[in-house]
């Protein structure tokens, strides 16, 4: 039986067994057979579902006819997670995208929203009563909360807050076998996954080498493989679910729902602009201005101005790296006067400082920062800015070796890269510059994806800080981890489904990253 006679048959059941929608029309398929990864890889079928019944439908039905189930979220993902040759379940515009009141206790404040929930969206409901979320990724319009949560998301302010794991109060999720399971209490969880989870905890503990590895990758930023450094927590099983889902790619269950704590917005911003002439100068900055107040600290690198130069706007400087450090609160002004104060006195010294307290200054800085992501896919062809290693990390302590040395591996390429992103957190986004009329380009991605990954490996790194796992990925993160703990990990994923129905090959894969390339990357420019 052909793909499509499968599609047809498969989508005529379904669609008898739901009320929502299925689709497998070659321009819906086509849509949803990319994100914003290299990939392409077309599904047999798109589900939008109307209800929490319809996913349980869904999720039964794959299990009955061996078919894999991708949740998409809002397709803003770079490393493939999103993709799934199976079913992927997307939330249409009306459905499942409630936001609900808050709840305050005490000073403990949180709110409820639905998985289909785009960030902005609920961004500027809280901004509203004067609350945020401090997971605001610079992809926040076009990417959802069940997402965020999927993928361990941060943004800017994870320097001071961290990820969103650390917001999580509960969740909703549908397990592969069609349950509802909530985790607000350990009554909600069923007794199989408290007494597996329990006996994984026992054997990491008693495993003195992975727990010493574990207990050293928590200093970092990371959001690669699961999030297993929680397993070393004593904390009830319900509330490790919660942190255990944050940075599992959807292949422990469906999220449906959340309950996030959130915190007051804050009175007063400042920020400081830091010009550098040299990079290792801006990472030891970096490494100094990490002792101030700042709230967020971001980088962005000569070569990614040369390209908002080119595309956005000519008047922008092309020969500094700059940092970009927010200070909050009601002493935000004074924090930055005292950080420009300790950086100079402590023998650093930028080309320039600008301070910003205003608000239309303070908006144009960071929609500067906004910027960089559209604009790099406006660049002319046959240049592109490929997302191959877009998402790496390193401890703080690393930041100024790790930015000589990444540097100097581009420039053996004979390749520019664009540098920007959460300096203070070590989490950088490296965008090289690939020449799309190289008869090479699969190789070059292979060895540039190896190369990179060994530098950032060799300073004690991540693979990625707050993307998440994904195709991109996976066949990294045993070397990252270790064969024991990789083994770990699968163990964690036979927990919550061992059915291995949910979104296969984006945390454990073999296969090259170069494999389901999108076309117009190897197809030869006119």
């Amino acid at each position: 039986m052909s793909k499509t006679q499968l599609s047809n048959k498969s989508a005529e059941k379904l669609a008898a067994l739901i009320d929502g929608q299925v689709h497998f029309d070659s321009g819906t398929l086509r849509k949803f057979s990319h994100d914003q990864s290299i990939y392409e890889i077309q599904p047999l079928l798109v589900v939008f579902p109307d209800s929490i019944e319809d996913l349980q439908k869904t999720v039964h039905f794959a299990k009955e006819e061996n078919i894999s189930v991708t949740m998409r979220g809002g397709g803003s993902g770079t490393a493939g997670a999103a993709l799934g040759s199976g079913i992927v379940v997307a939330f249409s515009k009306n459905r499942f995208s409630k936001i609900g009141p808050l709840d305050s206790n005490g000073n403990r404040t949180t709110i409820t929203t639905q998985a289909g929930v785009y960030n902005q969206h609920l961004q500027n409901h809280l901004l509203s009563e004067n609350l945020y979320l401090p997971i605001d990724p610079t992809s926040s319009p076009i990417c959802q909360i069940g997402g965020n949560i999927a993928t361990k998301a941060s943004g800017p302010h994870a320097f001071r807050h961290g990820s969103i794991d650390n917001f999580i109060e509960s969740i909703e999720f549908i397990t592969s076998t069609g349950e509802i399971i909530h985790t607000k209490s350990l009554q909600g969880i069923p007794e199989k996954f408290t007494t597996a989870l329990t006996s994984l905890q026992k054997k990491i503990m008693a495993d003195e080498k992975s727990r010493a590895f574990v207990q050293e990758k928590r200093k970092l930023k990371t959001a690669s493989g699961y999030n297993i450094g929680t397993m070393l927590d004593e904390i009830p099983p319900h509330l490790l679910i919660n942190k255990l889902f944050a940075g599992s790619i959807g292949t422990f269950g469906l999220i449906t729902k959340a309950a996030l704590r959130v915190i007051p917005a804050p009175a007063e911003k400042a920020v400081s602009l830091y010009y550098f002439s040299s990079l290792q100068q801006a990472g030891d900055a970096i490494a100094a201005l990490r002792k101030s107040e700042a709230v967020s600290l971001e980088l962005m690198n000569r070569q990614t101005f040369e390209v908002l130069h080119q595309l956005v706007d000519s008047s922008l400087p092309t020969e500094h790296h700059l940092l970009f450090v927010e200070f909050e609160g009601s002493h935000a002004k004074g924090q930055a006067a005292a950080a420009n104060k300790a950086l100079t006195s402590g023998g650093i010294t930028p080309d320039k400082i600008v301070t910003a307290t205003n608000d239309d200054a303070m908006h144009e800085i960071w929609q500067l920062r906004k910027r960089v992501l559209p604009t790099l896919g406006r660049i002319p062809p046959p240049i592109k800015a490929l997302g191959v290693v877009n998402d790496v990390g390193v401890p703080h302590e690393s930041i100024p070796d790790f930015l000589v040395d990444i540097t100097r591996f581009f420039a053996e390429m004979n390749m520019d890269v664009v540098i920007y992103g959460h300096a203070g957190s070590g989490n950088f986004h490296l965008r090289p510059l690939f020449d799309l009329s190289k008869n090479n380009l699969i190789q070059t991605i292979q060895h540039v994806a190896e190369k990179t990954y060994d530098i950032v490996l060799r300073h004690s790194g991540t693979i990625t800080a707050e993307h998440g796992m994904g195709r991109l990925r996976a066949p990294f993160l045993q070397k990252e981890w270790g064969e024991k703990l990789y083994g770990y990990m699968k163990e964690l994923k036979q927990i919550f489904d061992p059915h291995g129905i949910f979104n296969p090959d984006v945390m454990f894969s073999k296969h090259q990253i170069t494999e389901n390339l999108r076309p117009d990357l190897v197809r030869k420019p006119k």
